[in-house]
């Protein structure tokens, strides 16, 4: 596995955050990225965060509970999070597990 990945976040008008990840996420680096997701959907006056998956190539169990813990963060304090544009891979892991309702 490459070693590389990217985690940005920028503001996208008055109250959205994009979280773009580049890379491979997994074990090793899930700590960042559940960081990453928690900050962004703690954000004062953000409501929806949207969550740019282009780049990633790889997304294991740690990376999915990740996302899964700050969907219910953002559902429990009334904010939307997202996921877009991912890779076929990462896609039908969250298809499998039943989770296609953070693409809508």
């Amino acid at each position: 596995m490459d070693d590389a990945y990217s985690i940005t976040s920028r503001r996208e008008g008055a109250d959205a955050v994009r979280l773009v990840l580049v890379g491979e996420f997994d074990l090793r680096n899930a700590r960042e990225l559940a960081a990453a997701l928690t900050a962004a959907v703690r954000t004062p006056g953000v409501a929806r965060v949207v969550v740019d998956l282009d780049g990633t190539a790889f997304l294991d169990s740690s990376g999915i509970a990740a996302v899964a813990a700050a969907y219910e963060a953002a559902l429990d304090t009334g904010r939307q999070l997202r996921l877009e544009n991912p890779q076929r891979q990462v896609r039908r892991l969250f298809e499998m597990l039943e989770m296609t309702v953070l693409f809508e």
